[in-house]
């Protein structure tokens, strides 16, 4: 078994290549604003899931899911030619909502902390 702590570096390398491969040479127009918010990666390092937040609507999400799932094969040849370990991980892509869910806490937030605020006056 391998350990944690190298498991956990393994996840923050992927995450790294993928965030700067992403961001400097894949060209695909329907990449909406998105973020690698984390990996994941399986125990035997055979499997990475790499998690995603878009900025935008559902069509800014679709877009970024199609362009993940036609770039799939470049984003693994990307990843094996600069990961240097023995076994790479086979990648796949998984939309993370909890950005989404932290804008709307926030709004919420806003609006209860906006709505005390006048009712003090």
């Amino acid at each position: 078994m391998k350990s944690e702590k190298r498991i956990g570096r393994v996840a923050e390398q992927i995450r790294e290549i993928m965030s700067d491969v992403i961001l400097n040479r894949m060209k695909d127009p329907r990449l909406g604003f998105i973020t690698i918010t984390r990996v994941q990666v399986t125990d035997n390092l055979r499997h990475a899931k790499v998690y995603f937040s878009v900025y935008g609507g559902q069509k800014d999400k679709q877009g970024t899911k199609a362009a993940f799932a036609h770039s799939e094969r470049f984003l693994q040849r990307a990843l094996n030619n600069r990961l240097k370990i023995r076994t790479i991980p086979k990648l796949s892509f998984v939309f993370d909502p909890s950005v989404e869910h932290a804008f709307e806490l926030e709004k919420i937030i806003k609006k209860i902390h906006d709505e005390n605020s006048v009712e003090e006056k």
